[in-house]
């Protein structure tokens, strides 16, 4: 951008970053994403997860492996977030796999390159619904269903949400931070 014109920057994806899987979390400048690597082993296929980031000013992909929780990419599904200023993921059972897993969320928290650390697991639940994001101070926001429902980590409490207007069950929600500024938009 400091040039005012777009360029190329040939830098190397170490693993695949599904079409699903978007810039989910922005932190001190850096971009990341859930990506994948498929490793093939004679007739049997393992699927491991990372995080990967491109360092914008030194134009290049970094991979840091995910933290081990229960279960694998078939059982659990993972959202990248920034939380208190920390890199962070959640895990959550995925649906088709609710039956056989418990209904609890874990999130992860990476306190240097390559440590992570649990630092939440909240549950059971009796459905878990899909994570959307955490507020500056530590709420978990995610949608249930046609139900919003928010968890305070300081009082441990899960609370629903009202919602206004036409809800379907095609519904989307997306939760976004921002920075309060005195720069006109």
């Amino acid at each position: 951008m400091s040039t005012g014109s777009w360029r190329v920057v040939d830098a190397i994806v170490p693993c695949s970053i599904g079409p699903y899987y978007m810039c989910s979390a922005i932190l001190k400048g850096m971009p990341y994403w859930l990506g994948l690597e498929l490793f093939r082993e004679n007739t049997s296929v393992e699927i491991k997860e990372s995080v990967v980031c491109f360092d914008m000013g030194n134009e290049v992909f970094r991979q840091v492996h995910v933290p081990d929780a229960e279960g694998s990419y078939s059982v659990y599904r993972m959202e990248l977030w920034v939380l208190h200023e920390s890199l962070a993921i959640i895990y959550y059972p995925w649906r088709r796999w609710r039956e056989q897993t418990s209904n609890f969320v874990e999130i992860w928290v990476m306190k240097d390159d390559d440590c992570w650390i649990k630092v939440e697991m909240i549950g059971p639940f009796s459905s878990i619904g899909i994570p959307l994001g955490c507020w500056k101070d530590g709420v978990i926001v995610w949608q249930n269903g046609k139900e919003l429902l928010v968890y305070d980590p300081n009082t441990r409490a899960v609370n629903g949400l009202s919602i206004y207007g036409v809800v379907s069950k095609f519904f989307s929600v997306r939760v976004s931070t921002y920075m309060e500024s005195l720069l006109a938009l």
